[in-house]
């Protein structure tokens, strides 16, 4: 990571930067290849240490919250520390809405599992169509074909993605830059419709990043906040695209955050292992089948409208794994930061 040596805002303007290769780390890399290289900046936001707040009460649908006596949903759960979370219809331990995905009862979110509370960077924005112009030229070209969705064209409400906003196309004609953004291009920040899970995940893995948790998630945009019932974005630390709103949805910007779930064991065996700078997931991500992601913080169109959904402790999706290439789905990456790292 490039980052500020201290606190400050404003944009950064780095200069003289030397990057090591561990060549070694590269089987079957020579020392006398020929290779080229290239930077991809990816902007991330630091989220620091620090308890946080599951769940906001009110009547979001399946949302987390502190188990009392069974009679009641409203408390939300404080995550007070790295560890291990106990699960279960037992007092104090906690639990979930029956509408959703809920934990295991009487069992716990692993110690392996990040629970939010360490510090981590976040994406500041979705995967850009830029962005992922530039992953698909990195690649060769059978992955690349793997990665791209061409003109696949699926049942409405589903859209044909060669060429859809913002969208990435490519030039059957050029042997260099076979990719791009489409002509008239996207505005700066605008996120790439119609990743599939394993898009995303590849995109991820190739960055040296990895999934988001939900429970990262909801302290991405709640922050240290005192929750507030039926609450919808924006980001505490300035991430964006939480503030999902009616008009988005008119006008037609889609959203769905894809995390990984702690609603099925699948999702709860993530043990947070970062991308290796390859498209191949780690074994311990969700895969291609997209089992243990979730959908979260998600809004569609006008003739879609469920906008409950984009409620920030909202839970009805958290375990639906669809591996499709819908037009909603988006996707971002985190970090774990390293120790005695600041912002």
């Amino acid at each position: 990571f490039l980052r500020r040596a201290a606190e400050g805002e404003g944009d950064v303007a780095a200069r003289g930067v030397t990057v090591v290769w561990d060549l070694t780390a590269n089987k079957g890399a020579a020392r006398d290849a020929q290779v080229r290289m290239q930077a991809l900046g990816i902007l991330m936001v630091y989220v620091p240490e620090g308890p946080f707040y599951l769940g906001s009460g009110g009547l979001t649908a399946g949302g987390f919250y502190k188990y009392t006596d069974g009679t009641q949903h409203a408390l939300p759960y404080q995550v007070t520390g790295p560890g291990a979370i106990p699960t279960g219809r037992q007092a104090g331990k906690l639990w979930a809405g029956t509408c959703g995905a809920q934990p295991e009862d009487g069992g716990e979110i692993p110690a392996s599992f990040p629970n939010g509370y360490s510090a981590f960077y976040c994406m500041k924005y979705q995967i850009s169509p830029e962005q992922y112009a530039r992953f698909l030229n990195a690649l060769s070209k059978e992955e690349a074909d793997r990665r791209y969705a061409g003109a696949e064209r699926c049942a409405p409400p589903r859209i044909t993605y060669s060429g859809a906003r913002p969208g990435v196309v490519r030039d059957e004609k050029s042997a260099t830059a076979r990719y791009s953004t489409k002509p008239g291009g996207p505005r700066g920040g605008e996120a790439c419709f119609g990743l599939s899970w394993e898009d995303g995940a590849a995109f991820a893995a190739w960055a040296g990043l990895r999934p988001m948790t939900e429970l990262e998630l909801e302290k991405a945009v709640r922050g240290a906040r005192e929750p507030i019932p039926e609450e919808v974005g924006p980001s505490y630390w300035g991430i964006q695209t939480f503030a999902s709103n009616a008009w988005d949805s008119f006008k037609g910007d889609p959203q769905c955050e894809r995390p990984v779930t702690v609603g099925n064991a699948a999702g709860r065996k993530f043990k947070a292992t970062h991308g290796r700078g390859t498209t191949a997931l780690p074994a311990d991500w969700p895969q291609a089948d997209a089992v243990g992601s979730g959908m979260r913080c998600t809004y569609y169109t006008a003739f879609q409208l469920d906008l409950p959904r984009a409620r920030v402790s909202d839970r009805l999706l958290a375990a639906v794994a669809d591996p499709q290439r819908l037009f909603s789905h988006r996707w971002r990456g985190v970090r774990k930061a390293p120790k005695g790292i600041g912002p």
